[in-house]
């Protein structure tokens, strides 16, 4: 007995009007045949239209959200609150099943459970339904309001700004880190696979098609994903490893949303490995995306590596210093104290106590300016972590310097000297 709890909304059509490429959908297509089974069809089209699947079980006039290699994703409404939901409808015949507890269910299903397991995340879409017709596997998850996936969102913008396209990443990679931990890996990952809240800018991680067990080891035969962030191995090689191919998308996702368009349209292009960056970019940002476009897949960094601060060599001097694009707040060791302070280049703010106040400060890593109360003379100040490029004293010279790869300076007083 189906449980007929949703029901279908005819919704006017809604038409995107960016020119940006679409990305070519490969499902399980043999490795090494350029294209596989794409034949460019867009995961998301660029113009949104009605469904009329009748036949097969499905209601006419759906309002279609969009279409993939396994099925459609349309927009409907519970019937017992009126929260809008999507519906994701997949033929039996393309259904990837696997058995739990002797009862065969939709691989995605399973994976969006075993990903929503308390505590749930709220970087990943929240499945709330799945059931069986005489044709399909119906999988029904939240709809929020006031989103919009990052390919829309990207070809609206033109390009992102650094800050943004940091702060996004950031999320991204911890939503993949919580699919990880519940032993799952996405296997997917591109702008079209996330929705972008209009009003926090915070990310949802959407459609769990070709997510697969995480078995680090495990070679795979068939390309799963879409061809466009598919990693030059599956082409080279005819195999790749999960967890160095999600990097690779990872690099792809960053450049698709500093430059506005993804770097490579096809297999052609994917060999040749030609990358052409904006000259606005700074150089760890580029660094960063050469590091997770590495042609050797045991070159790429781990996500974790990514997240950790990365350290250069000062010129002529042999001692270390961090470089500003990572996606957390960073520390060093202040000059003759022990104690901790935060790097510039990171994009979440940090608290700690004020050294014999007791009163919290922000430390850098915030892309939002701060504001405390100065001691002792109720006025305000800066704190660190703006987006804006900002100066300190150097010590014993009264000379300011700049700090670390901010975009516009700011000024603080230094204690005791004015």
């Amino acid at each position: 007995m189906v449980r007929n709890v949703f029901s279908p909304l005819c919704t006017a059509d809604n038409i995107c009007t960016g020119l940006r490429r679409k990305t070519n959908l490969v499902r399980s297509s043999p490795l090494g045949l350029a294209g596989g089974r794409s034949n460019l069809c867009a995961l998301w089209p660029l113009r949104r239209s009605r469904s009329s699947l009748g036949r097969r079980g499905v209601p006419e006039h759906l309002f279609c959200l969009g279409k993939g290699g396994f099925g459609k994703v349309f927009l409907g409404k519970r019937r017992s609150d009126g929260i809008s939901v999507a519906l994701k409808i997949i033929p039996l015949s393309r259904t990837r099943c696997c058995e739990v507890d002797g009862t065969s269910k939709p691989f995605e299903a399973v994976a969006l459970e075993m990903v929503s397991k308390d505590p749930p995340f709220p970087g990943i879409i929240r499945m709330l339904d799945f059931y069986k017709t005489p044709y399909n596997w119906v999988i029904v998850t939240e709809k929020p309001e006031n989103t919009q996936d990052l390919y829309e969102y990207i070809t609206i913008s033109k390009r992102l700004r650094e800050d943004t396209a940091r702060e996004f990443l950031g999320q991204v990679i911890q939503a993949l880190l919580h699919c990880h931990s519940r032993g799952v890996v996405h296997m997917d990952v591109k702008d079209e696979n996330l929705l972008v809240d209009l009003t926090t800018l915070e990310l949802k991680l959407i459609d769990f098609g070709s997510a697969e067990f995480l078995e680090p080891d495990k070679v795979y035969d068939m390309f799963h994903g879409t061809a466009a962030y598919g990693p030059p191995e599956r082409l080279t090689q005819g195999c790749y490893k999960a967890l160095p191919s999600e990097v690779w998308s990872l690099g792809i996702l960053l450049y698709d949303m500093v430059h506005g368009d993804i770097p490579f349209g096809n297999d052609r292009e994917l060999l040749l490995g030609e990358l052409r960056f904006e000259k606005d970019l700074s150089e760890d940002c580029v660094a960063l995306i050469k590091w997770c476009l590495s042609r050797t897949p045991e070159e790429r960094p781990m996500l974790k590596d990514i997240l950790r601060p990365r350290l250069d060599l000062e010129p002529n001097s042999g001692t270390s210093r961090c470089l500003a694009w990572s996606v957390r707040p960073r520390t060093e060791l202040e000059p003759n104290s022990g104690t901790s302070r935060c790097l510039a280049g990171s994009v979440r703010p940090r608290r700690e106590l004020e050294r014999n106040t007791g009163s919290a400060r922000c430390l850098a890593g915030s892309v939002r300016p701060r504001t405390e109360l100065e001691r002792n003379t109720g006025s305000e100040r800066c704190l660190p972590g703006s987006v804006r490029p900002r100066t300190e004293l150097e010590g014993n010279t009264g000379s300011a310097r700049c700090l670390a790869r901010s975009v516009r300076p700011r000024t603080e007083l230094e204690p005791n000297c004015g």
